[in-house]
């Protein structure tokens, strides 16, 4: 934003021929900060002068105490906070990104007193331990750690974008059961070295799942494609609550370290705030895609005639149900051993492209054709859903989903649902019955 004002006139320069009283001498303008940090500021004057060519400053107010304090905010709300803050991020990040600081610093906490009782347990001041037995407990440690990276990121890697929150809220529990091994530890001489390797795993797991579900959330924080921000961001963050977990966590392990029962009070305490936060941090995210959760609590509002419930995002996800019971379908995945009468239900979906059916114990399986999409999911979940909440089975469940769907399907759009993406956890079998 540019605001002039202009004084004096002079001689043109460079032979371009122009009226002496169209050049200024002199020009006023102000310069504005654009980052929300600085809404507030009073804008920078600036003045250009024809005599010198330069642009000073003009001299403002003096600088007061609250001037500093609010350009030291600035500052700080600068380092942490991505560039355009609120506007460039979801209307949830502000609140995640406070208890997950809370539950990061609960960890770090811990991660002291049990780095206390694993060093203890491998016998640090123990005469009787040689230094290469340490050395190899430490190495079968770590190998079995990352053994169970590997087999964990193979088997529930493709899950991760179908249940985010539940995968984060499941890295940081397993990560709670890694540590309180880690505690225990001592409690068992003869079994560290196993404890140890099955803490490491539980390390491990908790490593992948954190840092695949924190991929999926930075591009879900992400609203102007700002994701390396967001993430440098996040980094800072995570420094500086490192920082002041190194300076606190002296202090602490010297308060709680009189006796075993102080020590295990502080974990236990710690852990139990962990779960708490790691929970209620989970629960803010408004994730504007749909994942069997989602899609099941939306179509069963969406086809209820005794109330209209809301289908937006944010009433959505509130009402999610992050440790629901599965429901007894599959999606995706090979034909069953079981008798499957596939010519009538070839000829009963021919102008789908999916095939639904049920079995004897009631599991429904979809079987999806190598040309559907991610609205043929959709319709094929509708379908399911139809199944399991009415009475309409066979044909009349597939006509009730023909006549409703495309509706839904309208209505999900306008509340600006995403659904050119839609993570069922669908399988990675197709058929081809053409």
């Amino acid at each position: 934003m540019l605001a002039r004002k202009v004084a004096g006139g002079g001689k043109a320069r460079g032979g371009v021929g122009a009226d002496d009283a169209a050049i200024p001498r002199q020009v006023t303008f102000t310069a504005h900060d654009i980052r929300s940090s600085h809404y507030n500021a009073s804008p920078t004057v600036l003045e250009w002068s024809a005599v010198d060519g330069r642009v000073s400053s003009v001299k403002g107010a003096t600088w007061r105490v609250t001037n500093i304090v609010q350009l030291l905010r600035r500052e700080l709300f600068d380092m942490f906070l991505p560039f355009g803050y609120p506007d460039s991020v979801s209307d949830e990040y502000l609140t995640f990104q406070m208890w997950d600081t809370c539950q990061a610093m609960c960890s770090y906490l811990r991660g002291v007193l049990a780095t206390q009782s694993v060093l203890e347990s491998v016998g640090v001041g123990k005469d009787s331990v040689t230094p290469l037995a340490a050395a190899l407990q430490w190495v079968m440690r770590d190998g079995s750690g990352m053994l169970g990276g590997l087999f964990f990121a193979y088997i529930v890697g493709p899950k991760f974008d179908a249940n985010v929150k539940f995968w984060r809220l499941y890295a940081d529990v397993i990560n709670d059961f890694g540590l309180t091994l880690d505690m225990l530890a001592p409690f068992f001489p003869l079994y560290v070295t196993e404890i140890l390797c099955v803490s490491s795993v539980c390390k491990a797991m908790c490593g992948v799942a954190a840092g695949a579900t924190r991929s999926s959330l930075t591009a879900h924080f992400a609203k102007h494609e700002n994701m390396a921000d967001i993430a440098a961001k996040e980094g800072s963050q995570e420094t500086f609550v490192n920082m002041v977990g190194l300076v606190s966590g002296m202090y602490f392990a010297n308060a709680v370290n009189q006796s075993r029962t102080t020590v295990w009070m502080a974990f236990i305490f710690l852990t139990g705030f962990h779960v708490v936060a790691n929970y209620l941090a989970v629960t803010t995210l408004c994730i504007p895609t749909l994942n069997v959760q989602r899609a099941y609590l939306a179509i069963q509002r969406y086809r209820s005639s005794s109330t209209k419930q809301s289908l937006s995002v944010v009433d959505i996800n509130h009402a999610e149900v992050i440790w629901g019971p599965r429901l007894p379908i599959s999606m995706g995945h090979h034909l069953p051993a079981a008798h499957v009468p596939l010519g009538p239900l070839l000829a009963a979906y021919r102008d789908e492209q999916y095939v639904l059916w049920e079995d004897a114990a009631g599991h429904i399986h979809v079987f999806l054709s190598v040309h559907a999409k991610p609205v043929d999911e959709l319709r094929a979940f509708y379908h399911v859903t139809i199944v399991l909440t009415s009475p309409a089975k066979g044909s009349g469940a597939l006509a009730m989903m023909q006549q409703e769907f495309p509706l839904f399907y309208e209505t999900m759009h306008q509340h600006e649902w995403k659904l050119t993406h839609i993570p069922l956890g669908t399988g990675y079998v197709r058929f081809n019955w053409e």
